[in-house]
């Protein structure tokens, strides 16, 4: 995979945080929707306690 202005340390932890949330509804990250994600973005935030300021919301990459 080829992102440009990303490095292979960037795209391997993208991949691991996309394989932990297809865990966390037991489904092939392709079948994830819009609302599941944001859920489990705010299960992050609620549960686990990430910092607010960890997620940014806008643009695509």
């Amino acid at each position: 995979m080829s992102v440009t202005g990303k490095s292979q340390s960037t795209l391997f932890n993208y991949s691991r945080c996309l394989a932990r949330m297809a865990q966390h509804f037991n489904m092939s990250p392709l079948l994830l929707d819009e609302e599941q994600i944001l859920d489990y973005l705010h299960y992050l935030k609620t549960q686990k306690k990430t910092p607010s300021d960890s997620f940014r919301f806008g643009d695509p990459i």
